[in-house]
């Protein structure tokens, strides 16, 4: 009984939330936003059925919280970041209410959800312009791509991680009024992936530093503050990664090798080899692939068309001055290309493995995308006002 009133208050207060935060937002915008709702709950639905018939993280998840005795909730509360976090945050609604997996399948969807709302913020206050693309707005047609959707709907690291960039994202645009916001989603992050909050913030601090519409005061305090939190929790970092700090370079490329291959068994049926790439290919491979050429069921067709998309839009993008459009854009979308570019950078040389190259590539997809928005906003925005002289 619990596990309905659970599960449809969930379904409820998603509309709430739409409802409660809709200032600033045009009845379109909230009609959009429900019909999204609406779409990620069939998401939530579609994972939790792949579930039941699959090897999936997220059950293990759910499954070792709620048979954890008090004893093994303090391990796991003292052991740290990562897995073990995810095991404490569950404990409670698994073990003390004794909530099914369904339910926490509903409540981290929920959280994945707010993080598409936070990204729709974002969009919504910062790109003036929405673009077309064969006579179809982009935005929010974009935001209805289903791997986001899939990797955002699951109990574990991904759609939290998901949910805390948008928050970290939606709250610089306020910075003073939501400071505390910047912490809390940065110690989440922190606590679930460490070397991504890294990333993260040292994208950020290059985006303040490089900000043409941040005087010099705010761009030292700014940059300061991100890079001395860097340099705190690097020692955490590399700890989790099992990097000592006198690692040498030789000794990164060499992990990153023996994780490629660690990781190349098989995830969702599909699964490439990309140990033997050049550099250059792994990183195309992590933003574009899988294509058609990797079909492998009906999982990699639909993929396929969401990154054939991605393409020709980063080449219609390229094709023009992009990087003009890149120097004028704000902060928020300077530090997620950033995060975009580095993270692209990183997790190439680790992942070979379609299915855990789509999820990973989740924590990034939504600045993919926010950056896409505004270099075409940026360039309709310029052939308007060439129009107009």
């Amino acid at each position: 009984m619990l596990d309905f009133i659970f599960s449809i208050g969930i379904l409820l207060f998603g509309f709430v939330f739409i409802h409660i935060n809709k200032k600033g937002q045009t009845k379109q915008d909230l009609i959009k936003l429900k019909k999204l709702w609406i779409y990620h709950i069939f998401f939530i639905l579609l994972f939790y059925f792949y579930s039941q018939s699959n090897s999936a993280d997220a059950v293990g998840y759910w499954r070792v919280a709620k048979n954890s005795t008090e004893g093994g909730f303090l391990f796991y509360l003292f052991k740290g970041s990562g897995t073990s976090f995810i095991y404490v945050i569950n404990y409670f609604p698994a073990k003390i209410l004794g909530l099914s997996f369904f339910s926490g399948m509903m409540f981290y969807g929920l959280l994945g959800f707010i993080g598409f709302w936070f990204f729709y913020r974002v969009i919504t206050d910062l790109i003036p312009y929405n673009s077309k693309f064969y006579k179809f707005n982009l935005f929010p047609l974009l935001f209805f791509l289903p791997n986001m959707h899939f990797w955002s709907a699951a109990v574990g690291k991904d759609t939290l991680m998901f949910f805390c960039i948008g928050l970290f994202s939606f709250s610089l645009l306020k910075i003073y009024k939501r400071f505390p916001l910047i912490i809390a989603s940065s110690f989440l992050m922190y606590m679930t992936r460490p070397h991504v909050i890294i990333i993260l913030l040292f994208s950020f601090s290059l985006a303040f530093l490089f900000s043409r519409k941040i005087n010099n005061f705010k761009k030292i305090i700014f940059t300061s503050l991100l890079v001395g939190i860097v340099i705190i929790i690097l020692p955490k970092v590399l700890e989790y990664v099992n990097l000592e700090e006198e690692s040498t370079v030789s000794d990164v490329i060499s992990r990153s090798k023996s994780q490629a291959t660690h990781l190349s068994g098989e995830n969702i049926g599909s699964s490439i080899d990309i140990s033997s790439y050049p550099y250059p290919l792994k990183v195309l491979s992590f933003l574009f692939r899988p294509l058609f050429f990797d079909y492998n069921g009906l999982f990699s067709l639909f993929s396929s068309f969401e990154n054939l998309l991605l393409l020709l839009l980063t080449i219609r993008v390229i094709r023009r001055d992009f990087l003009k459009s890149f120097r004028n854009s704000p902060v928020i979308i300077k530090g997620l290309t950033y995060f975009l570019i580095f993270g692209a950078l990183i997790f190439s040389l680790s992942l070979s493995n379609l299915g855990i190259i789509l999820r990973m590539k989740n924590m990034f997809t939504p600045g993919f995308l926010i950056f896409i928005l505004w270099n075409l906003s940026y360039q309709n925005d310029n052939k308007l006002h060439n129009k107009i002289k």
